[in-house]
This record gives structure tokens, C-alpha cells and sequence, in this order.
């Protein structure tokens, strides 16, 4: 019955369901008139099917009005006196009471269970999609997590390579410390709820203001612009590391001897390719920048995603990196 009360086609198309209640009328009729006085006793008998057939099938609108027609019908044909109106007292106003008492009960009976069943089907849906969601949150954030795990164990491992006494290991865990507090920084800003309406340029801004404030540069201005933003999540991480990494590379090399200036980053799109340029008005690459350890995190990040990285001279002055990667699809 249940599946009945939820699936019937006829409640969902008003003419076919009164139509169908038209018909359990007139079939109860038929069988009620051609029993005759075999049902004397049981005048609604059949009116009683017919109603309670309708209310199932079609819904209860299409119920009252078989219980509307079944009412006159059995006061007129098949209660004594027949074929009149007229009602013996008491017998007759009990019978059409009870059977206007049963057939609307069960008829309200089975359309709160019907509304109860709509209700329940929905909650179900909903709950089905809340947790498609939980799911595919809990795969997003294993993928996240194990991206951040594989950059901070490249990192780890570039760094390594470089030890070659106490001193440089030393300098190397300073430096490493740096680099994953920037990695924890770049997830928490990009993979926080709250800042998911926030854009990617204010976030790039405020990660590389940061970074500068802290090295106690906070003179030096910082332009960030953003015309394409990332297209996805990896893409934007990927992204913000290098941008933070070249940003640590500037504060080592074009603000070492000075605490003003200006640094500037760009994301825009350029045909296939995604360019992102960090420049700033320092004195320049030069031999020992080039190919130095943040230059070959920074390849490392870009060959994740097809791109390569260059690091050369402006021809006004200071240092222009520039990532570039394909457009994904």
C-alpha cells in the first residue's frame, strides 16, 4: 500500500484521478444494485471499497467526492424506504452517520498517512544528499591533505640535499621551518570555509603581506593583481606556494640591504597558459639566484602541473619571475 500512496501516477494529474473515482463509484454502484436485497444489511458495503480504492490511488479529493455520491446514492436506492429520501428515525440517520464516519475517517487516515510517507521520502532525499556531500568532502580532504603532504616532503627532501655541515644544517632547518609555516598559511587561507567567498587576489594579498610584515618590511608596497583566477583548488595552491616562495626569494635578495620598495604580482591568462609574474625593483637575479634552492622548489611545484619557471632581469631593473602552466580542462 505504501508504495501505492507514494507512486500512484493519478495524484499527480488531478482529471485522471477524479475520473478513476468516477469509475470505483459507478462499479460499486453496479455490484451494490445488482446484489440487491442479498445486502440488505450492508447498503455501503461496496461504497466502502470504492472510497477507500480512490484514496489510495488518487488522493483524497477525488475520495470526498466518491463518498459525496455514495452517500446520496445508498440514502436513495438502497436504505428503506426505497427509491425516496424519506429516513426511518433512528435507524436510517445512524446508518448514513456511520458510514459518513468510516469512510471519512479512513479516508483521513490514509491521506495523513500518504502526506506522513511524502514527508519521510523527502528527509530521505535530503539525508541521501547531505551525505553524497560528507563523502565527496571527505575525498576532497583526504586529496588535499595528501597534496600538502606530498609538497612538505619535496620540500624536506630539497632541503636535505643542501646540508653539507652543523652550519648548513642549521640554516636549512630555519629555512624549512619558514617554508612550512608558508605551505600551512597557503592551505589554511585557501581551504577555510569561512574565506570560500573571498577572492583569489585577496587572499594572494594577504598571504604575501604577511610575509613581508613579518620580515619586517612593512614599508615596502605591494601590488597584487588577479584577471584569471585559478581553476580549481590544486591549481590555487600550487599557485600561492610559488608566489609566496618568489615573495621569500625577493625579501632574501631584492630587500636585503634595504626595507622599501615594491613587489608585485600578476596572475593572468594568456591564451592556453596561465602566467603568474612576482616582480620586484631590486638590484637584479644575479649568478648566486638563479638555480638557488627556492628556484628549484618553485620547478618542482610548476612541473606538477605541466609549467615551467624562469627567473630573469627587467630591463628598468629588480627581478621578474614567471610561472607559467596550461589552462586545464
Amino acid at each position: 500500500m505504501h508504495r501505492l500512496l507514494r507512486m500512484s501516477p493519478l495524484r499527480q494529474r488531478p482529471l485522471a484521478g477524479y475520473s478513476f473515482g468516477l469509475l470505483c463509484f459507478i462499479v460499486a454502484f453496479a455490484v451494490r444494485y445488482w446484489a440487491g436485497p442479498t445486502m440488505g444489511n450492508l447498503p455501503f458495503v461496496t461504497f466502502f471499497l470504492a472510497s477507500l480504492t480512490t484514496t489510495v490511488v488518487a488522493g483524497w479529493r477525488p475520495a470526498v467526492l466518491v463518498i459525496a455520491l455514495s452517500f446520496f446514492a445508498s440514502w436513495y436506492f438502497f436504505l428503506h424506504p426505497y427509491a425516496s429520501f424519506a429516513l426511518p428515525w433512528p435507524q436510517g440517520y445512524i446508518a448514513l452517520a456511520f458510514f459518513l464516519a468510516v469512510s471519512g475517517t479512513e479516508t483521513a487516515v490514509l491521506a495523513f498517512l500518504h502526506r506522513a510517507l511524502e514527508q519521510l521520502a523527502q528527509e530521505r532525499e535530503r539525508v541521501e544528499k547531505l551525505l553524497n556531500h560528507e563523502k565527496h568532502l571527505y575525498h576532497e580532504l583526504q586529496h588535499r591533505v595528501a597534496n600538502g603532504i606530498q609538497s612538505l616532503a619535496s620540500i624536506l627532501s630539497i632541503q636535505a640535499a643542501t646540508i653539507a655541515d652543523a652550519e648548513d644544517a642549521e640554516m636549512a632547518l630555519t629555512d624549512a621551518a619558514t617554508r612550512l609555516r608558508g605551505v600551512a598559511a597557503v592551505h589554511r587561507q585557501l581551504h577555510d570555509p569561512a574565506l570560500a567567498t573571498a577572492s583569489f587576489g585577496s587572499v594572494l594579498h594577504g598571504l604575501a603581506r604577511d610575509m613581508l610584515d613579518n620580515a619586517g618590511l612593512q614599508a615596502v608596497r605591494l601590488d597584487v593583481s588577479v584577471t584569471s583566477p585559478p581553476p580549481d583548488q590544486d591549481s590555487a595552491t600550487t599557485l600561492a606556494m610559488v608566489a609566496l616562495e618568489a615573495t621569500s626569494n625577493a625579501i632574501k635578495h631584492a630587500f636585503a640591504q634595504r626595507d622599501t620598495g615594491q613587489l608585485t604580482i600578476t596572475l593572468r591568462r594568456e591564451g592556453a597558459l596561465l602566467a603568474l609574474c612576482v616582480a620586484d625593483d631590486g638590484p637584479g637575479p644575479g649568478p648566486m639566484r638563479d638555480g638557488s634552492l627556492g628556484m628549484t622548489i618553485m620547478e618542482g611545484f610548476a612541473e606538477r602541473f605541466g609549467g615551467r619557471v624562469s627567473l630573469t632581469a627587467q630591463p628598468q631593473g629588480g627581478s621578474l619571475l614567471r610561472l607559467e602552466m596550461p589552462l586545464r580542462r
